[in-house]
């Protein structure tokens, strides 16, 4: 099947380079979502806000729903709008993402400097800040600018797509155009700078089987852990995103064709319990209003207590519960070639 894949892959990205995005307001965020989650070593929420900025340079990735959620241009009056009208969580963590890097050269820093100033004044406890590992190369002096607006008990993590440690599947299957070298790079600049690191890691990326995708995604936390440990980094933290059908993308196009689809949450399950031991995992089930429900789930008998069971552990990290669960199709699932 992966061959199949791959020939769709590239017939598409080709018919999907001319899709023109859609017409958002420039003044309200994308999406804005709270969640269960593990602060500083306490259940607490965590709150994503993914802000409206304007449109990916890079713009290939098979996955990405953002592409259609972006503006053509913004200001800094726009997005202190965008962030004026959220009502932020009271402690926790505030994760900030985009369609692209926050970094982008169209996104003014005087916002982000703004954004970090008033979360100084809050008792969130965490920040998040989405980018990618070239602007953490390019950029890693406003990112020592920006924790130092912080106060002293807030930590700061930056977040990269690492999505996979197989470079064809990341490269080719996913479309991301980045380097493990780079990669790591950025995440010793993080260490050398005492910021934190996280690292988006996707679960079934198109052309990988189930079984597969387990496998894969057990080697880039894995190596995503192994890269922290070495660098030095004391606060690292692994993000993992089952793969969802976003609306408009070419993994739509390939999940409409048979091609591609969701995981079950026995593989979010099984990937959990063999890498919890590592450190923080943080397997949000959110498909952040893009998807329409094409999402991992299971048999309607067990779906909704197996997501229960994942954002308890999101906010404990505690595997306990989660070995307990079971139901008819979970052997299904395992006798599954």
């Amino acid at each position: 099947m992966r061959r199949e894949v791959v020939k769709r892959v590239r017939e598409l990205r080709r018919s999907f380079a001319s899709i023109k995005p859609m017409v958002h307001d420039p003044r309200a965020p994308a999406f804005v979502e709270t969640a269960q989650a593990i602060v500083k070593g306490k259940a607490s929420e965590r709150q994503l806000v993914a802000l409206r900025t304007p449109h990916c340079t890079h713009g290939k990735c098979t996955m990405c729903g953002f592409k259609s959620q972006g503006v053509e241009k913004t200001s800094f009056e726009d997005l202190k709008a965008q962030f004026d009208g959220i009502k932020l969580i009271e402690t926790g963590r505030v994760s900030l993402c985009s369609e692209s890097s926050l970094f982008h050269l169209k996104v003014p820093f005087s916002f982000l400097e703004f954004a970090f100033r008033k979360l100084a004044g809050t008792r969130v406890q965490e920040i998040d800040l989405e980018t990618c590992a070239a602007d953490v190369v390019r950029n890693i002096g406003n990112i020592e600018r920006l924790n130092a607006l912080l106060r002293k008990s807030q930590q700061l993590f930056v977040g990269m797509g690492l999505e996979s440690q197989d470079d064809f599947v990341r490269s080719v299957l996913i479309g991301k155009k980045l380097l493990k070298k780079l990669f790591e790079k950025a995440i010793g600049l993080l260490a050398s700078a005492g910021v934190g690191a996280f690292a988006y890691v996707i679960l079934k990326s198109p052309g990988l089987e189930e079984k597969e995708a387990v496998e894969e995604c057990v080697r880039t936390i894995e190596y995503f852990f192994s890269v922290a440990r070495r660098t030095g980094i004391k606060h690292a933290r692994a993000t993992l995103k089952p793969l969802f059908i976003p609306r408009g993308t070419i993994v739509e196009k390939l999940f409409e064709e048979g091609l591609v689809a969701p995981p079950k949450l026995w593989a979010v399950i099984e990937v959990l319990k063999r890498i919890h031991q590592l450190g923080n995992v943080f397997a949000p089930l959110t498909d952040e209003g893009l998807a329409e429900g094409r999402i991992a789930e299971n048999c309607a008998k067990c779906t909704g207590k197996v997501k229960e069971a994942i954002r308890t552990f999101n906010a404990t990290q505690d595997i306990k519960p989660l070995q307990k669960l079971s139901c008819e199709c979970k052997e299904e699932w395992k006798n599954e070639d």
